[in-house]
Order: structure tokens, then sequence, then C-alpha cells
């Protein structure tokens, strides 16, 4: 364990951005506004994006969809041993922005898996797989900030873990 906050919170978004790069995601903010356009997989950020971040579509078998996350730390809870830090409970906001409500829903029964869940789906197993605690808190439409645009879905998690 550790006895520092900052070095606690940076271990936590470099294990978080581990995961998502090996569930497929890939870092927005590595990108420039050409390649986040033509992004081959949905991109993750640390705190904002920036402008393009809304053009960035995914593709696959033929369906284009936006999707992408953004990620905060929304709780650090300290733990105490002889008067000193020696653990923190770390909870990340993952807030999901997608522009099909049912992008990530699979019917029952459905002969055929959907696309775009293959990338939650890792993503959640990743993070179980490294023991973080999930939680949902809920999902919803968020207004666009322009008249005429329509609006995102939005999908927020918190996942927790110890460091």
């Amino acid at each position: 364990m550790t006895d520092n906050l900052q070095s606690a919170k940076n271990r936590a978004i470099a294990r978080l951005e581990s995961i998502f790069e090996r569930s497929g995601w890939s870092d927005g903010w590595a990108l420039n506004d050409d390649e986040v356009r033509e992004a081959p997989s949905p991109l993750f950020y640390r705190n904002s994006t920036p402008a393009v971040a809304e053009e960035a579509k995914v593709t696959i078998d033929g369906q284009t969809h936006a999707l992408y996350c953004v990620y905060n730390i929304a709780e650090v809870k300290s733990y105490y041993a002889g008067n000193r830090p020696s653990s923190f409970d770390i909870t990340i906001a993952l807030t999901f922005y997608f522009d099909e409500p049912f992008l990530f829903y699979e019917k029952e029964g459905a002969t055929a898996e959907n696309a775009f869940k293959v990338f939650t789906d890792a993503l959640l197993d990743e993070l179980a797989d490294d023991l973080w605690s999930i939680s949902s808190d809920g999902e919803g439409a968020v207004p666009s900030g322009e008249d005429g645009k329509p609006y995102t879905n939005r999908e927020i998690l918190f996942v927790q873990n110890n460091f």
C-alpha cells in the first residue's frame, strides 16, 4: 500500500487506463483531431473532452455510432494507521456517451451478438478481474448545447478499488 494520496490517485488512473486499452478503447487525449475522427474504437478521456470528441464514430458491421467515455475521480476515502494515511478507497466515475439508446441492449434469444456491446462487456470483465467494485447511477438523455442537434445518451458507472 501507499501513504501518499496523489501517488494512490496516479496508480488508480494508470490501472484504469490500462484496463480501457486492454478492452479495446483508445485514449482520446493521445490523438490529434483527425485521428479522433477516424478512430476505429471508442475513446476514453480524463475529466473532459475536446470539441472534436462528438465527431468520433465507431463503425462495426456496417453500423456507425458515437461512443466515448469520460472518467474522473469522484471520491477518495482515506484509511489511517498510526496517524498516517495507509490506504485509500478511490472511486472513479465512468460516464459513457452514445447516440443510440439501445446501443448496449441485446434481445434475449437473439441470434447475433450486439457488436457494440463487446466494448462495455470487455471493460466490465477487465474491471471485475482487477477486483474493482462496480455500481451504476443509471442512464438518461443529455440535451444538446446547440439547437437542432440530437440528444446524447449517457450512462454513469462508478468503479472503486483500494490503493
